[in-house]
């Protein structure tokens, strides 16, 4: 899978436009035994329509860089659970979507930093056909096992970021342009290299009175054998965490492997993954957490300096999701 990572979704924010298809309401599995309604990073099922339905509601027009990072011992947990969890349908959750979410803005948490993220849980409900094709409906449900160590650790929810530069060790913030150097292979198809992952989060906050950057879009959807991959990233180079970037599609950079290339062309906000190692000698306190993108270190089959994307993006591809009007 990749490092860098998962990206998804713009269009101009007419909230008005993201209505649920008929075929998305929630449909929350039977009860499995002692179990809590929760995203996967530990907000209350309520806590997430509220904060998904706020940043449907509210326009930024001047969106800020964000990163939000997770420790490894919670991303290996949800992936752990998500293998383990068969829902009350029969069927075993089949990926995750990843919500752009908003907390209710105040003094002291403006609306452009206050950008946060609710990874829900899906299962393949059923197949229908859009326009002719075949679509799988991933339905997202909350229903999950009340996991010792997961949904009561303190930071569960990731720790969000809106610096500009790389000396917190988010180094997709360079937009190096040595990046377009560096040959890296894609091997699945998530993969984007590397300097197509720093032109996506450069383009996503605001950069000019021409391209004004507001959010467009709700969610991007990935499959278990994205997570799945990660994790054996995350344990094979001995990385300590992942970092998931808010970016936006570009067409600057054309990949044949790119599977969903309208998303692109019409520059959506999506999400971007990359893992991270704690620099040495900074964990005194605060460690830092740098993406982890030596591509010298292909060789011994790193997914390195590639990102994973490719995800399906809400619009267009929106059955199955959490209404915004919940």
């Amino acid at each position: 899978m990749k490092k860098l990572v998962l990206i998804g979704i713009i269009g101009s924010l007419m909230i008005m436009s993201f209505k649920p298809n008929k075929n998305g309401s929630i449909a929350d599995v039977p009860a499995l035994g002692d179990t809590i309604l929760t995203t996967l990073n530990g907000y209350t099922k309520a806590q997430a329509l509220d904060s998904i339905a706020y940043s449907d509601k509210t326009i930024d027009r001047r969106p800020r860089n964000t990163q939000i990072w997770f420790k490894k011992d919670i991303i290996c947990k949800i992936d752990s659970l998500l293998n383990a969890e068969i829902s009350g349908h029969g069927r075993k959750p089949d990926g995750i979507r990843i919500y752009f979410s908003r907390i209710l803005a105040s003094a002291s948490v403006p609306i452009n930093e206050n950008n946060r993220i609710m990874i829900v849980s899906t299962y393949h409900r059923k197949d229908t056909i859009i326009n002719g094709d075949t679509v799988k409906i991933h339905q997202d449900y909350f229903e999950h096992l009340k996991t010792p160590g997961l949904f009561e650790a303190k930071d569960i929810h990731g720790e969000p970021s809106h610096d500009n530069d790389t000396t917190k060790g988010a180094l997709l913030l360079s937009r190096n342009p040595l990046g377009s150097l560096k040959a890296c292979t894609l091997v699945s198809e998530h993969d984007i290299p590397r300097n197509m992952a720093e032109e996506m989060v450069w383009r996503f906050p605001k950069r000019s009175i021409l391209r004004p950057g507001k959010m467009n879009a709700r969610a991007e959807w990935f499959d278990m054998n994205m997570v799945d991959n990660l994790v054996k990233v995350l344990n094979r180079e001995g990385d300590d965490g992942v970092r998931i970037y808010f970016s936006r599609g570009t067409t600057k950079y054309k990949l044949d492997s790119v599977k969903y290339k309208k998303d692109y062309a019409k520059n959506k906000v999506k999400f971007i993954l990359v893992t991270t190692k704690a620099v040495p000698n900074t964990c005194t306190a605060n460690c830092i957490h740098r993406d982890d993108l030596d591509c010298a270190k292909l060789l011994v089959a790193k997914l390195i300096d590639n990102a994973k994307d490719n995800g399906e993006l809400c619009p267009t591809h929106c059955q199955g999701v959490v209404p915004s009007s919940n």
